[in-house]
């Protein structure tokens, strides 16, 4: 059996989530089924993490075994021709047994966006978040270091009851705003993370830029392991997985 490693970027909106799952449409589901009406040969998609009904991806990766022989790289070509146009294969390689899209990944970077203007723009109708009063950066970005590096993130995770373990590491949170188009890039890179964290943090930072809390506060939720004392968990639409490094 051959190991076949696909990057694929798509747009979220109508799919929930990526994961299959009984009577909804999903990302994975969708491809597989490409696969098998183009191929005749059934397989199954690991990828290197799931995204939510909603969310957007520029590059998630995932791979499968197969029997065929077709060059590596001819898989997003057949792919391709087979999907509807909201799902791309940008990329398709071989690699050896021991990779695995989820184990092997080393950290994962999201970008939430937010359009920053009280003027509505079509362009960023469900890509974007839009937050009229003019948010202020540099207190978003002192927050930010606040939830850089090792901690217990209990408090940003919508199903910590579920959790053995809500420590994750946070490599880096980079605010950056294009004064063109008024969208304010929210990354967040991490090892991994827990259900709704990434919309909760971003959540929290925005409102911190809206001065609505402060760094003390953020740090007391932090600290406390508390659920109700984040932030609203934000629209999954303006989501979006950006880079998957190994």
């Amino acid at each position: 059996m051959r190991k076949i490693v696909l990057e694929i970027a798509y747009i979220g909106t109508n799919y929930n989530g990526w994961q299959k799952q009984p009577n909804n449409n999903t990302i994975q589901e969708t491809i597989e089924k490409c696969y098998k009406n183009a191929l005749n040969e059934d397989i199954t998609l690991y990828a290197s993490g799931r995204t939510d009904a909603g969310v957007h991806a520029y590059k998630q990766v995932a791979h499968f075994e197969t029997k065929s022989t077709i060059p590596a790289e001819k898989f997003a070509y057949i792919l391709n021709a087979k999907l509807p146009d909201d799902i791309r294969i940008t990329k398709s390689c071989e690699v050896d047994e021991h990779f695995h899209a989820r184990f092997s990944a080393k950290c994962k970077t999201y970008v939430y966006k937010v359009y920053n203007s009280p003027i509505p723009n079509p362009f960023y109708n469900n890509r974007a978040l839009q937050i009229e009063k003019c948010l202020n950066i540099k207190k978003m970005r002192q927050g930010a270091k606040v939830l850089k590096g090792t901690h217990d993130f209990t408090s940003f995770c919508k199903t910590y009851k579920e959790e053995k373990d809500c420590s994750r590491t946070i490599y880096f949170i980079k605010i950056k705003k294009d004064t063109k188009t008024n969208v304010i890039n929210i990354e967040v890179c991490g090892q991994g993370f827990l259900r709704n964290m990434v919309r909760i943090i971003c959540g929290a930072l925005i409102d911190v830029g809206l001065e609505k809390t402060n760094i003390q506060d953020l740090k007391y939720i932090l600290e406390n392991k508390d659920r109700k004392l984040a932030s609203k968990t934000l629209p999954a639409y303006a989501l979006y997985l950006s880079n998957v490094k190994y």
